[in-house]
């Protein structure tokens, strides 16, 4: 029933040139009921793209992140209410960003809730990214708080652009659910949920760092440039190295 429809939408993306490549997987409770890929996984080594492909996943950590905060939510070592400053001290010192002074000090106030973990999840924290919003970089910049990019936990230490609950933002809430996994969990973010959620559901191509094998299974990144979709050239440099 699926097959033949969803071949055509598929491939018919493919063949204008919308998308360069995807795989589709279509499961039920007990079974998977459709399972078809399309398109290269890049320019130049053009292999087929399937449900062998490997995909950098972005922000989708952040679903199995949260996943993983629920896991022990369940088993009653986290609450929703927790205030992640009772299990990450350096919470405690996070203050709520007003602006910038003539001098350009930036104006910093307590907030008026403390954070807890169901604000993490939901993006209402108050946290934001830098890279979407100014205030955040020119604070980054003027207090010599690392790049996101560099991995150092000191990335973190940005402002909140508001109080805890009373708006929503897409933020760094979800790195800083991590932590609160490691902490409890007492191991790694990548070694939990490697124990507690992908080797159970047999995802064993899944996980921060690129091994051999899953490079050279791995599909390019693409830019949408002026409407056009274009492969990154330095995308497979930005790659964590082979461990």
């Amino acid at each position: 029933m699926l097959k033949k429809p969803l071949d055509k939408i598929l491939n018919t993306a493919v063949e204008n040139g919308d998308i360069p490549g995807v795989i589709a997987l279509v499961s039920n409770r007990t079974e998977t009921i459709y399972n078809a890929g399309f398109g290269i996984d890049s320019p130049t080594k053009k292999q087929p793209m399937d449900a062998n492909t490997v995909i950098w996943i972005a922000s989708m950590s952040k679903a199995i992140t949260s996943a993983a905060a629920m896991q022990l939510v369940e088993r009653n070592q986290l609450s929703l209410d927790t205030f992640a400053e009772d299990i990450l001290p350096e919470l405690k010192d996070i203050k709520v960003l007003e602006g910038f002074s003539e001098d350009g000090s930036p104006i910093l106030r307590p907030p008026g809730s403390k954070i807890t973990l169901l604000h993490l999840l939901t993006h209402t924290a108050g946290f934001g990214y830098d890279i979407w919003h100014s205030q955040i970089r020119k604070f980054m910049k003027k207090t010599s708080i690392p790049s996101r990019s560099t991995g150092k936990k000191e990335s973190l230490l940005t402002p909140l652009m508001f109080d805890p609950g009373t708006r929503w933002e897409y933020s760094i809430g979800i790195d800083w659910v991590g932590l609160i996994i490691e902490k409890i969990a007492r191991q790694t973010l990548g070694s939990y949920l490697k124990a507690n959620i992908f080797e159970p559901l047999k995802m064993y191509s899944t996980g921060f760092l690129i091994d051999h094998n899953m490079k050279s299974r791995l599909a390019i990144m693409y830019k949408r440039e002026s409407g056009i979709l274009r492969a990154d050239p330095t995308f497979i440099m930005k790659q964590q190295p082979d461990v």
